[in-house]
Protein backbone atom coordinates (compact mmCIF):
# COMPACT_ATOMS: atom_id res chain seq x y z
CA UNK A 1 0.00 0.00 0.00
CA UNK A 2 1.51 3.25 -1.20
CA UNK A 3 1.53 6.29 1.37
CA UNK A 4 1.65 9.73 0.36
CA UNK A 5 2.80 11.28 3.66
CA UNK A 6 4.81 10.51 6.44
CA UNK A 7 2.95 11.84 9.85
CA UNK A 8 4.61 13.28 12.89
CA UNK A 9 2.72 13.05 15.89
CA UNK A 10 4.60 14.96 18.50
CA UNK A 11 3.51 14.80 22.46
CA UNK A 12 5.30 17.84 23.58
CA UNK A 13 4.30 21.30 25.45
CA UNK A 14 0.87 21.12 23.78
CA UNK A 15 -0.05 17.91 26.15
CA UNK A 16 1.01 20.08 29.07
CA UNK A 17 -1.88 23.04 27.84
CA UNK A 18 -4.60 20.02 26.54
CA UNK A 19 -3.72 16.63 27.81
CA UNK A 20 -4.44 13.88 25.14
CA UNK A 21 -3.64 16.50 22.45
CA UNK A 22 -0.95 15.87 19.95
CA UNK A 23 -0.40 18.27 17.12
CA UNK A 24 0.14 16.45 13.52
CA UNK A 25 2.13 17.48 10.67
CA UNK A 26 1.96 16.22 7.01
CA UNK A 27 4.97 15.58 5.30
CA UNK A 28 4.83 15.52 1.42
CA UNK A 29 7.29 13.23 -0.01
CA UNK A 30 4.76 11.98 -3.51
CA UNK A 31 7.40 14.62 -5.49
CA UNK A 32 10.94 12.30 -4.26
CA UNK A 33 12.60 9.76 -5.71
CA UNK A 34 13.57 8.07 -2.82
CA UNK A 35 15.42 5.48 -4.41
CA UNK A 36 18.43 8.60 -4.38
CA UNK A 37 20.52 9.86 -2.17
CA UNK A 38 19.19 13.10 -2.75
CA UNK A 39 15.30 12.18 -2.91
CA UNK A 40 16.29 11.18 0.97
CA UNK A 41 17.99 14.10 2.45
CA UNK A 42 15.23 16.19 0.64
CA UNK A 43 12.97 14.53 2.92
CA UNK A 44 15.33 14.15 5.99
CA UNK A 45 15.45 18.29 5.61
CA UNK A 46 11.42 18.28 5.48
CA UNK A 47 11.06 16.05 8.53
CA UNK A 48 14.15 18.09 10.71
CA UNK A 49 11.66 21.25 9.70
CA UNK A 50 8.80 19.74 10.23
CA UNK A 51 9.72 18.41 14.09
CA UNK A 52 11.14 21.70 14.73
CA UNK A 53 7.62 23.28 14.07
CA UNK A 54 5.42 21.09 15.23
CA UNK A 55 7.89 21.06 18.65
CA UNK A 56 8.27 24.78 19.19
CA UNK A 57 11.67 25.04 18.37
CA UNK A 58 11.03 28.32 16.61
CA UNK A 59 9.24 30.04 19.19
CA UNK A 60 10.78 32.29 21.27
CA UNK A 61 11.10 32.56 24.95
CA UNK A 62 12.07 35.69 26.94
CA UNK A 63 15.23 35.69 28.84
CA UNK A 64 16.98 32.36 26.93
CA UNK A 65 18.33 31.30 24.04
CA UNK A 66 18.27 27.89 25.12
CA UNK A 67 15.43 24.96 24.24
CA UNK A 68 13.66 23.56 26.94
CA UNK A 69 14.38 19.85 28.15
CA UNK A 70 10.51 19.03 26.95
CA UNK A 71 11.20 20.51 23.74
CA UNK A 72 14.29 18.74 22.97
CA UNK A 73 12.49 15.32 24.09
CA UNK A 74 9.31 16.34 21.56
CA UNK A 75 11.71 17.06 18.89
CA UNK A 76 13.80 13.80 19.07
CA UNK A 77 10.61 12.16 19.50
CA UNK A 78 9.06 13.30 16.54
CA UNK A 79 11.66 13.26 14.08
CA UNK A 80 12.99 9.44 15.00
CA UNK A 81 8.70 8.80 14.55
CA UNK A 82 9.45 10.36 11.07
CA UNK A 83 12.31 8.47 10.57
CA UNK A 84 10.59 4.82 11.18
CA UNK A 85 7.96 5.92 8.76
CA UNK A 86 10.55 7.41 6.17
CA UNK A 87 12.95 3.81 6.11
CA UNK A 88 9.65 2.26 5.84
CA UNK A 89 8.54 3.97 2.97
CA UNK A 90 12.23 4.32 0.94
CA UNK A 91 12.15 0.29 1.37
CA UNK A 92 8.80 0.47 -0.19
CA UNK A 93 9.81 2.18 -3.51
CA UNK A 94 13.16 0.18 -3.72
CA UNK A 95 10.78 -2.80 -3.57
CA UNK A 96 8.52 -1.11 -6.71
CA UNK A 97 5.94 -0.66 -4.53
Amino acid sequence: MKRSIIAIAAMGATLVAAPGFANEVNIAHRDLNLTTIEGQERLEYRIENAAKKVCGYYEIETGTRLKSAEMRRCYAKAKASAQKQMAAIVDDQRLGG
